[in-house]
């Protein structure tokens, strides 16, 4: 997770107002459908910004893997830490 913050960190600081796709690293832009995101707009607070990249992220490759073993093998954080997170994101999307 502490890649996460740095991720957001930075991409506050380098950011205007608005956080581009193309701002966004590989690893994160290879996870998204581009032709649905435009522009991400910042959220008021970083631990805002933190928590909602972290519920894309577990969605997205949730939605790809329904596994939290491959959760967690996508995002390079352990099982557990998939698992509680896809529980907190995922909810709707868990059968």
């Amino acid at each position: 997770m502490r890649r996460l913050e740095n991720l957001i960190e930075r991409l506050v600081v380098i950011s205007d107002s608005i956080i581009q796709v193309a701002d966004l690293p590989d690893m994160i832009t290879d996870n998204l459908e581009l032709e649905q995101v435009t522009h991400i707009a910042l959220p008021t607070s970083f631990d805002k910004a933190v928590d909602e990249t972290k519920r894309i992220l577990i969605r997205k490759s949730y939605q790809t893997y329904k596994s939290s073993r491959k959760v967690a093998s996508n995002l390079d954080i352990s099982q557990t830490k998939a698992s509680k997170l896809i529980r907190q994101y995922c909810n709707d999307l868990i059968n």
